[in-house]
């Protein structure tokens, strides 16, 4: 995973204390759960959450790749937009 990815998603991870509520944690803790959000209003995605499992780290990646797509996406979708409102040729 890129370590960009602070520019349009937030990945949180939390883990369960001794009263098995939840409790931040950093990546290199013993995590149990863990929540990623886009942060741009170009993105359609809202929350995930994803429990830790062997196929976490794998599926982790896979969701901040497609986050990452639809950020571009939407950059130059809001680009294209302004360029067409000041009538600027692309």
């Amino acid at each position: 995973m890129s370590e960009d990815y602070h520019k349009f998603c937030r990945i949180n991870y939390w883990k369960r204390n001794g009263d098995g509520f939840l409790s931040y944690a950093s990546k290199d803790d013993d995590w149990t759960e863990v929540v990623v959000a886009p942060l741009s209003t170009y993105s359609g995605y809202g929350e995930q959450r994803m429990v830790r499992e062997s196929n976490t780290e794998y599926n982790l990646r896979a969701l901040v790749d497609l986050l990452r797509q639809a950020y571009e996406a939407g950059q130059r979708d809001k680009l294209r937009h302004i360029q067409r409102t000041l009538g600027i040729a692309s």
